[in-house]
């Protein structure tokens, strides 16, 4: 039997019903851009981009943004491709940083991938977004455990309630 580079028959249907979504959005769009016939000034054509103005949601709205690069790396990380993952959260955080749900997610990546030293780095800009935050500490308190510095993780005050 021949591989087709998937694990799981479950992950090749939902790449290919990603693949199929994408096709019709990009056909949807195609279709009524075919259709839109001749332009003026108080309607411009969709496939000029204005110099003054942002080409899409994404980049006029940073939560858009965030939250777009957010879902492809929640994808894909659920297909097992976390270095590819990692770039979009990253992205993501580039619009939000203070995203305290978002940084949670990138320590969990990043302890996957075993980069430990980064992992702490989140880790402790969690626990700077929100001080309250108990899960962030405990997260911080486990990676130093993992990375060898028992020390640091005893030291870490966890308030239980």
């Amino acid at each position: 039997m021949k591989s087709n580079g998937y694990k799981k028959r479950e992950d090749f249907l939902l790449d290919r019903l990603l693949g199929l979504i994408c096709l019709f959005i990009l056909g949807a769009q195609v279709v009524s851009c075919a259709h839109m016939g001749p332009q003026d000034e108080q309607f411009p054509s969709p496939l000029q981009k204005p110099a003054d103005k942002p080409a899409s949601k994404v980049e006029s709205d940073p939560v858009a943004g965030a939250y777009a690069n957010f879902t492809l790396a929640s994808y894909l990380i659920a297909s097992g491709r976390y270095y590819a993952a990692k770039g979009y959260l990253e992205k993501a955080l580039q619009y939000e940083p203070n995203s305290l749900f978002m940084n949670k997610r990138m320590i969990s990546l990043l302890s996957v991938l075993g980069d430990y030293e980064n992992a702490i780095k989140f880790a402790s800009r969690s626990i700077e977004i929100d001080p309250e935050d108990v899960e962030a500490r405990i997260l911080l308190a486990k990676i130093y455990s993992i990375a060898g510095r028992e020390k640091e993780a005893a030291t870490l005050r966890i308030p239980i309630y």
